[in-house]
C-alpha cells in the first residue's frame, strides 16, 4: 500500500514555482525533490472536460519525487495543504503513486499549456498511465474544511484517487528535461519498486496516522484488494456524509436521466427505494448528530483539561512568585543589614581617624608653639638685659656728670 512521506504539517510560503529542496545529483541518476508547485490536470469522464487543481499562495499543491538508483528504487506522490475546521493549522493530503501501479509515463509537450501561465513560468508535463488508480491519505477524524478553496481541493483530490491517467505540470527549474525524460523511461520499464520508507503511514500527522483510501473494485482498470501496512486501514473512497464534506455534489445528468428511467419502470421498487432512502437520511442524521456530540463532549473535555493545566501551572506560577518574593525580601533585609553594618564600621573608622589627626595636629601645634615661646622668651631676655646695660651705663654717666659740675648752696636762716 502507498504512502505518504513523512511530512505532515504544511508551512506558509510564497507562489513561486521554485521547488523545495530539489537535490538533483549531478553524478548519478539519483532524483529527490521534496515539494515542486505543479498544476494536475485531467479528462472528466463525465462530460469530457478538462479539470483542474492547482498551486497557489493559499493552497499549496507540490509534487515530490524521490529516486534511488542503488536500490532501484522510487516514489511519485502529490502533496496538497487544506484547513479544516478540526484542525488549528493547515494540514496535508497526499495522493500517493506507487511505481508498481505505474505503466507508463512520459514527458509532454507543454508550449502554450494554461499550466504555465497559473505557475507563472515555462513547465514541463509528466503524463501518467496508470494500472490502479493512486492512493488518497487523509487524517483521522473530522474532514469538514473551513473554506470553499480547501472543499475544492478536498474534492479533485477524491477525484483524482479515481484516475488512471492524468497529468502533473511542474516548472522546467525543478528538473532538467533529459534527466525527467531518463526518470520516465526507467519508471515506464517497470523495474523501479516502492521506497520502503514512505510506505509507512502509522507515523504520519504527529504520530497519529492517516486513513487511506482506495478506488474500490470494479472501477479501477485492474482492481485487485491491497492491504494497508502499519494498521492503516484500505477502504473504498468514503461518501461526503463520511468526510465530513456535507452533501455530495449532484450526478451528471446522464445518469440522473438513467435512474429516473428505471425508477418508471415499477412504482414498487420506487417506493422501496424512497423508503430506504429515507432510512439511509435517517441513518446519516443520527450518525451527524453523535458524531456531533462526540465532539462537543471531546472538546469540552479538552476544555476542561485545558483548564485543569492552566490552574496548575496559575498555581504552581503563584508559588514560584511568591517564593521568589520571599528570597528577593530576605535579600534586600540582608543587604541593608550588611549596608548599616558597613555604615557603622565606616562612621567608627572616620571618627577614630579624625581623633588621630586632630591629637596629631594638637600635638605637632603645641610643639611649635612651645618651641616659637621659648625662642621669643630667649630674644626678650637678651634684648631686656641689653637695654638694662646701656641705661645702666647711661645712668653712671649721668649721675657722674651731675655730681662733678655740682655745688652746694645753704641759705641759712639765722632769725629762727
Amino acid at each position: 500500500m502507498a504512502s505518504p512521506s513523512q511530512a505532515d504539517v504544511s508551512t506558509e510560503s510564497d507562489a513561486s514555482p521554485e521547488p523545495e529542496n530539489a537535490l538533483p545529483n549531478d553524478d548519478n541518476e539519483d532524483i529527490q525533490i521534496s515539494g515542486a508547485p505543479a498544476v494536475v490536470t485531467w479528462i472528466d469522464e463525465d462530460n469530457q472536460q478538462t479539470k483542474y487543481l492547482c498551486h497557489s499562495a493559499h493552497d499549496h499543491v507540490m509534487l515530490l519525487i524521490h529516486r534511488d538508483t542503488l536500490s532501484n528504487t522510487a516514489f511519485f506522490q502529490l502533496r496538497a495543504s487544506v484547513a479544516l475546521r478540526a484542525k488549528r493549522d493547515k494540514t496535508h493530503v497526499f495522493l500517493s503513486v506507487q511505481p508498481e501501479r505505474i505503466q507508463s509515463v512520459a514527458v509532454v509537450d507543454e508550449q502554450g499549456h494554461q499550466a504555465a501561465e497559473k505557475l507563472g513560468t515555462s513547465t514541463h508535463g509528466l503524463e501518467f498511465k496508470l494500472s490502479r488508480p493512486p492512493v488518497l491519505i487523509v487524517p483521522k477524524g473530522d474532514l469538514t474544511p473551513k473554506q470553499k478553496s480547501s472543499r475544492l481541493v478536498l474534492d479533485s483530490m477524491r477525484t483524482l484517487a479515481e484516475q488512471t491517467s492524468f497529468t502533473v505540470h511542474l516548472a522546467t527549474t525543478t528538473l532538467a528535461k533529459d534527466r525527467l525524460v531518463s526518470l520516465c523511461d526507467v519508471t515506464s520499464s517497470g523495474k523501479l519498486q516502492s521506497m520502503p520508507r514512505f510506505l509507512d503511514v502509522a507515523s504520519l500527522y504527529g504520530g497519529k496516522g492517516g486513513n487511506v483510501i482506495e478506488q474500490p473494485p470494479g472501477k479501477s482498470a485492474a482492481p485487485e484488494p491491497a492491504a494497508a501496512p502499519d494498521g492503516a486501514r484500505a477502504e473504498s473512497p468514503p461518501s461526503y456524509d463520511e468526510l465530513g464534506l456535507g452533501h455530495s455534489p449532484p450526478r451528471p445528468l446522464l445518469q440522473q436521466k438513467t435512474r429516473n428511467k428505471r425508477r418508471r419502470a415499477s412504482s414498487g421498487s420506487e417506493h422501496a427505494a424512497a423508503s430506504s432512502s429515507y432510512k439511509c437520511m435517517n441513518m446519516d442524521v443520527q450518525a451527524i448528530c453523535s458524531k456531533m456530540l462526540e465532539h462537543i463532549d471531546h472538546g469540552f473535555s479538552e476544555l476542561n483539561t485545558r483548564m485543569d493545566r492552566m490552574e496548575q501551572r496559575l498555581a504552581h506560577l503563584e508559588t514560584s512568585v511568591k517564593c521568589h518574593a520571599d528570597e528577593l525580601e530576605s535579600s534586600i533585609e540582608r543587604v541593608k543589614q550588611n549596608s548599616s553594618e558597613q555604615v557603622d564600621e565606616l562612621r567608627d573608622e572616620l571618627e577614630t581617624g579624625l581623633y588621630d589627626v586632630r591629637k596629631e595636629t594638637e600635638d605637632i601645634i603645641a610643639s611649635s608653639v612651645d618651641d616659637e615661646m621659648y625662642a621669643a622668651q630667649q630674644e626678650l631676655r637678651d634684648h631686656v638685659q641689653d637695654e638694662m646695660a646701656d641705661v645702666e651705663e647711661r645712668v653712671g654717666k649721668r649721675l657722674q656728670e651731675s655730681l662733678n659740675n655740682a655745688s652746694l648752696s645753704l641759705d641759712i636762716n639765722w632769725n629762727e
